[in-house]
């Protein structure tokens, strides 16, 4: 007919020198990207720590505000125990599409296993020394390796974290997000890391930090962000982080972009920043009136589950008193 005739007769414009701009123009990447957060200070039998919390909460506020990180999932402190901190992963195997992306964090104490050359994270309820309480990077990487996202980006800053690279692999070329990818980021290699100065940042979450803001408007590929934080960090401390691709987890030599939002918008004028902010401010005060101020704003919230619970506990304290 007709309108097949105009479009079998449409002039190629490659073939006139003139260039399609469509075909032309950048495209972000299909999917959406998830962080998973977990910060763990108040140990119950194992030494407490001033900054994971902190260091965790800080990074996710960054995600969100310059990256457009929308999808988050946050266990801080008393909710990260062994049984929350697995479920959580394997509930990524699920939530997690083929398409999206997935930043997992990690900020807590680590333990490492002479005897049978085993890293472990340690949860908020783990017993001193009985590694049945922890969890183990063999778990981390089965549960990484049943993930179906096109990337995913372990940041991890704990003692011993690094002793989970235990092979080399040669760089990936310059192929980036077409391919999936598993990285991991590690604070230290088989060695213990500071936890900063209380009320600050741990000298790792600082300088990722500091790399993370300074990206914000052009974005930042993961080995370059790597090769950054590596350096400040052993210019800056006492500790070597380490970062490169996981072994036999899935990688197959891409590399996640942190992108900058396109157009930034204040907390008033985005109903999911402001939901998110509001959590945050009661997270921070973590009080009955913080949470309760939280849920009255936010009744139907993304997370006012977590500001339920929360208040729940509060409230029993408060009660024992």
């Amino acid at each position: 007919g007709d309108l097949l005739y105009v479009i079998l007769k449409m002039p190629d414009l490659r073939n006139l020198g003139v260039s399609d701009p469509e075909a032309e123009a950048p495209k972000r990447p299909e999917g959406q990207n998830y962080l998973l957060a977990i910060g763990i200070d108040q140990y119950e039998h194992v030494g407490k720590l001033s900054n994971a919390v902190r260091d965790a909460q800080m990074v996710s506020e960054l995600l969100a505000a310059q990256y457009g990180f929308a999808d988050m999932q946050l266990l801080f402190d008393n909710e990260a125990t062994r049984r929350g901190i697995r479920g959580v992963l394997r509930e990524q195997i699920s939530r997690v599409g083929e398409k999206d992306n997935l930043v997992i964090y990690l900020s807590g104490h680590g333990h490492y296993d002479e005897v049978i050359n085993e890293a472990y994270w340690v949860p908020v309820d783990a017993r001193y020394g009985d590694d049945t309480d922890y969890v183990s990077y063999d778990y981390i990487q089965k549960s990484i390796r049943a993930m179906g996202a096109h990337h995913i980006f372990l940041i991890v800053d704990s003692c011993y974290s690094g002793a989970v690279l235990v092979r080399k692999r040669k760089e990936p070329l310059e192929r980036f997000e077409k391919d999936p990818s598993r990285w991991i980021l590690a604070s230290g290699r088989n060695e213990v890391v500071p936890d900063g100065i209380s009320g600050s940042n741990s000298p790792f979450a600082r300088q990722l930090l500091d790399v993370l803001n300074r990206y914000a408007g052009e974005g930042i590929r993961v080995s370059t962000l790597v090769d950054k934080v590596t350096t400040a960090v052993i210019h800056d401390s006492v500790q070597t982080p380490i970062g490169r691709p996981l072994y036999q987890v899935g990688d197959k030599g891409g590399e996640f972009v942190f992108r900058g939002k396109e157009t930034k918008v204040e907390a008033k004028d985005d109903p999911l920043q402001a939901d998110h902010s509001a959590y945050y401010k009661a997270k921070r005060s973590n009080s009955i009136s913080g949470y309760r101020g939280y849920l009255n704003s936010f009744p139907q919230g993304e997370y006012a589950m977590l500001a339920q619970k929360a208040l729940k506990r509060l409230q029993k304290t408060q009660a024992s008193l």
